[in-house]
């Protein structure tokens, strides 16, 4: 789309998903093909799709609310693999996967993207109010 070449604005959450994201074990790569999310890691590719709201749920779901889909693969997509959920915002932005309830196991993968890994965190003091003087309250 021409107006919107990131796909910033439309009416899907799955751009939260999308790019290259790793830790000190493994390695994915989310990306959108023919309209679909693919997750690539080594030569294995799995399709991502989203999982229903539940009845109860608001519509659309809140800012900030974790992205999931289930991940499965394209021969078998009503048997997912994994569960998919991205967090937070900005460097502290995550991606677990992690077995299906129904699956059981305590597996847990947290990923970062790819290029918020090295950078230092930000200085929290900086996040602080200040007072008049410049230091920070109780400070003399």
């Amino acid at each position: 789309d021409e107006e919107d070449p990131l796909l910033l604005f439309g009416d899907g959450q799955h751009e939260a998903c999308l790019g290259e994201w790793k830790n000190e074990r493994l390695q994915v790569l989310i990306r959108l093909q023919g309209g679909r999310l693919i997750l690539e890691s080594g030569k294995k590719e799995l399709v991502l799709s989203d999982i229903p709201p539940d009845a109860d749920a608001p519509r659309p779901p809140p800012a900030g609310a974790p992205g999931e889909w289930s991940v499965a693969d394209a021969a078998t997509p009503e048997a997912p693999v994994y569960l998919c959920r991205v967090m937070g915002y900005g460097r502290d932005t995550r991606l677990t996967l992690e077995p299906p309830k129904h699956k059981g196991g305590n597996f847990k993968a947290v990923l970062r993207r790819t290029e918020h890994i090295g950078l230092p965190d930000p200085d929290p003091a900086l996040g602080r109010l200040s007072g008049a003087g410049g230091g920070t309250a109780g400070e003399s």
